[in-house]
């Protein structure tokens, strides 16, 4: 295979091989055939994926999510993601795709506890799904919350209802994620 600067980098990197195998490779200008017939992953190209690569970035980095536990609840490589934001490697399509998926999944939870929140008389099943969404350890909700008490207090209280005065706030916090951790 003719020798290409991005996609040795690429063979390199997803082969574990030693860097400096690339010295060689270029000095034949070609990259041995073993390597021809693997599949590589489409990089990103447009500039929608970019984009949205970018804005995913900013969520991570803004400190509403903590990016260890997101990367266990998307099933993604924390270092790979380290590494990307550090710049030492590529990202690609599928990345995106599974890690948007899963921000979107996040979202989805917040807007169905905001939903159950609007409705003024709680069930038992409902205040369930709000300790849930506040236990979840891929928000940060300290951060978010600005270091009010009042949801931790009602974390560890989950025999007693929701005041309406912390069920507001609750409502505040929520609202204020979704805005954080919004794609558009």
């Amino acid at each position: 295979m003719r020798f290409i600067e991005e996609t040795a980098r690429d063979i390199i990197q997803l082969f574990n091989l030693n860097p400096k195998v690339i010295l060689n490779w270029r000095f034949k200008n070609r990259i041995p055939n073993r390597y021809l017939y693997y599949n590589f992953p489409k990089n990103i190209t447009t500039a929608t994926d970019s984009a949205q690569l970018k804005r995913l970035c900013e969520i991570l980095s803004s400190g509403v999510i903590d990016v260890a536990a997101f990367c266990r609840y998307a099933t993604f490589d924390e270092q790979r993601l380290v590494n990307y934001l550090s710049g030492k490697v590529a990202f690609y399509l599928e990345d995106l795709s599974s890690l948007k998926n899963a921000m979107i999944s996040i979202r989805k939870d917040v807007s169905v506890v905001l939903e159950i929140l609007e409705d003024s008389d709680l069930q038992a099943s409902h205040q369930q799904k709000i300790y849930d969404l506040l236990s979840r350890e891929e928000i940060v909700w300290p951060n978010n919350f600005s270091g009010n008490e009042t949801v931790v207090r009602s974390k560890k209280s989950r025999e007693n209802s929701i005041p309406d005065k912390e069920r507001e706030e609750i409502k505040c916090y929520l609202q204020d994620f979704l805005s954080q951790t919004s794609f558009e």
